[in-house]
């Protein structure tokens, strides 16, 4: 056969990556094998010495010579050292191509949020100290917008957490849409989203917020075969009006975050020269250093009879001058600022030691309600110290599990959605030492029965509002008398909240509903 160089070329350089080994013709091979060259290419000698990638043969050296045996061991040695250090190159490179990939996705992954791919909140923090150095040098306004998604943990206890992470992303999709040249967006953590408006005053930043909330409200998320609509609220706070530092900013924001929530959500708030609710965490936590957060016992008493079996301990906050604030008044502000846990800790302890003097004053024996919220059901630790507490103070009294600890702890609905293993795993060691556990607020939430078969529930205490329509709605009579059966049915006790009427607590009782609570029976009152 007859061949071009091209071709022997291309059929060495074949051979030797097929094989993984170098292959050598030398020129009287050629003459005498079955190739053979013509013409000027006659008489060549040819070698292939193939060189690899990442451990895999990535293709060969070719050398030629018009000289016979021209392949002599020597230079053998010398191209296959060659073709090592061609495949050491192509290691090196890609090693090298491969750092920098991984610093370009760790610097990537320093500055955005790995599941939404918005700015993390340090780079936000680092873009407002700039437009702030800035503003404060040339009087240059900026503004604010915090947005947070009005009732995302439904969506994820509904949906499941991997729903509720595409619900955050498509957010942030839209949020990147909706942002003019210049701005800036970031996940400031959770469902809440940060918007930095360079060179925008308060009107603009209005206009500009109502346009994103008008966005997500109008989207329709689709996610796993759902069809999901969010809304958001959000609070806008502006340089210089609305304060001088970032830190008076970021509590502006916040706090008309807060207003656009309690006024029921989807709206856009902008920030007033009273933020209510840090005045209002400042009581708190002054109270809280004086010990001026005391607690409010409410009877709580049998419908059958009357007899008073137990009491609820509600938290009341007692100004300098001696006005006393209900908790509907701070309890609010106060979820909203992290001070529920030590609200309900100072409450348990004045309950606890009440039990103790109820005890040594040789008074009849009535069981003790307290409230527990989100964040003190999350802290093992905190449990435990109470769980302590009640140890010590049985020592003194007898007050033990086998005489019966009379604490019981009201849990919502809501404080379980988090994690209701969780919830169940922390208290443990206090339901094995006799504490129990009532449901408040049935009927104002989801109303799972998974709670009721899967918690170890004594009390289900029905929500108020479905006890005030009682006496006026058939199906809501009848919707608390199937209550009261799957109460009796597992042997757990019912109770029913804010009672008002003697005609009320009669219509309760023919329901099947064993205890009763509300200013029909008594206010709550300062121990």
């Amino acid at each position: 056969a007859v061949l071009p160089l091209e071709k022997m070329v291309l059929a060495l350089a074949q051979d030797a990556i097929k094989a993984g080994e170098t292959v050598v013709q030398q020129a009287e091979e050629a003459q005498a094998g079955l190739v053979r060259l013509v013409g000027a290419q006659a008489g060549l000698s040819a070698g292939a010495f193939p060189f690899k990638r990442g451990g895999h043969v990535y293709g060969a050296l070719c050398v030629f010579s018009g000289e016979a045996s021209f392949f002599d061991n020597d230079l053998r040695h010398l191209l296959q050292r060659i073709a090592e250090d061609i495949s050491f190159a192509l290691d090196s490179f890609d090693q090298e191509t491969l750092r920098q990939a991984a610093e370009s996705r760790a610097h990537y992954l320093a500055q955005h949020d790995i599941l939404t791919g918005l700015y993390r909140r340090n780079m936000i923090e680092e873009a407002m100290a700039r437009h702030h150095a800035q503003g404060s040098q040339e009087n240059a306004a900026y503004s604010l917008g915090l947005i947070d998604l009005d009732h995302f943990k439904i969506v994820n206890d509904t949906y499941g957490h991997a729903i509720g992470d595409k619900v955050l992303i498509q957010t942030a999709k839209i949020l990147r849409e909706a942002m003019r040249l210049g701005d800036l967006v970031g996940r400031w953590g959770g469902e809440e989203f940060l918007c930095l408006l360079p060179d925008t005053g308060p009107d603009p930043a209005l206009y500009s917020m109502e346009r994103i909330r008008e966005q997500l409200a109008r989207a329709t998320i689709v996610v796993g075969g759902h069809e999901l609509h969010v809304t958001a609220s959000i609070g806008v706070a502006s340089f210089p009006v609305d304060g001088k530092t970032i830190a008076e900013l970021m509590t502006m924001v916040d706090a008309a975050l807060y207003q656009a929530k309690q006024e029921g959500g989807d709206r856009v708030r902008r920030a007033d020269s009273s933020p209510s609710i840090f005045f209002i965490g400042g009581q708190i936590e002054e109270a809280l250093g004086h010990g001026r957060i005391v607690a409010a016992a409410q009877p709580i008493v049998s419908l059958k009879d009357g007899m008073v079996v137990a009491d609820e301990s509600l938290a009341r906050l007692t100004l300098p001058e001696g006005t006393v604030l209900e908790a509907g008044q701070f309890i609010e502000a106060a979820a909203h600022l992290g001070q529920l846990q030590r609200i309900d800790q100072a409450i348990i302890a004045q309950v606890m030691h009440r039990c103790v003097e109820r005890v040594k004053a040789h008074d009849a024996p009535i069981l003790h309600f307290v409230n527990a919220s989100a964040g003190l059901l999350a802290h093992a630790q905190t449990l435990a110290t109470l769980l302590q507490d009640a140890r010590d103070r049985g020592r003194d009294t007898g007050l033990t599990r086998d005489c019966g600890t009379p604490f019981v702890i009201e849990i919502t609905e809501r404080a379980m959605l988090r994690d209701r293993k969780a919830v169940k795993r922390h208290l443990e060691p206090l339901l094995e030492y006799g504490f129990r556990v009532a449901l408040d607020d049935f009927g104002s939430g989801y109303s799972s029965f998974l709670y009721l078969a899967d918690f170890p529930v004594s009390f289900l205490k029905v929500e108020k509002e479905l006890v005030a329509r009682i006496t006026s709605e058939k199906r809501m009579a009848a919707i608390i008398g199937d209550i009261a059966r799957l109460g009796h049915d597992l042997g757990i006790t019912t109770i029913a909240e804010g009672i008002e009427d003697a005609e009320t607590a009669e219509a309760l009782l023919a329901l099947g509903i064993d205890w009763g609570q509300g200013f029909h029976f008594g206010a709550p009152v300062l121990a």
